[in-house]
């Protein structure tokens, strides 16, 4: 049974990640290109590049009793039409009630962070060891949410490792 929800909430989270792309919106009046500037990997700054179709989702399953988070990040020193470098990252959570979410430290069940450098060029790290991640606020349908130097290793090699720190706005969706 539990791989049966877990497949199915894998399946929801997909399907609405995929959505979410459809309904990028074109008009000239859209949020600035550089959401999230002060979020750093690393030591180094990334924002979401929204002209790539990308969002930051925030995907919240009370029925599964899980929230799936989800982002695309590029570094803030690369021309908007850059493919590569970027990180993919996917985190899974348990679920959030907003009636209670005032500097509320979420519970992290897992996730990785993918570098992707090029075509089928990628290294991921798929083990969180440490670190924060925190509601700062939400509104209208957005949540930001603090990552305090979360720290992700890779299986291959635990002395590579990743580190997330600072602030991302997501679009909130309840499902």
């Amino acid at each position: 049974m539990g791989k049966m929800k877990n497949y199915l909430f894998k399946t929801i989270l997909f399907f609405t990640a995929l959505l979410s792309f459809g309904l990028t919106s074109c008009s000239n009046d859209d949020d600035p290109d550089t959401v999230g500037s002060d979020f750093t990997i690393n030591e180094v700054n990334y924002y979401n590049r929204a002209i790539t179709g990308a969002t930051n989702t925030f995907i919240n399953i009370p029925s599964q009793e899980r929230a799936g988070i989800q982002a695309e990040l590029y570094p803030t020193s690369s021309d908007t039409d850059d493919t590569y470098p970027f990180y993919r990252i996917e985190i899974f959570v348990k679920d959030i009630d907003l009636n209670n979410i005032s500097d509320k430290r979420l519970d992290i069940l897992g996730g990785s962070v993918v570098h992707i450098t090029g075509i089928m060029q990628e290294t991921k790290y798929n083990n969180i060891v440490s670190g924060s991640l925190n509601i700062k606020e939400y509104n209208s349908g957005k949540i930001t949410l603090e990552f305090g130097n979360l720290k992700v290793i890779s299986n291959e090699n635990e002395d590579d490792a990743v580190t997330l720190n600072g602030t991302l706005s997501f679009d909130y969706t309840e499902l």
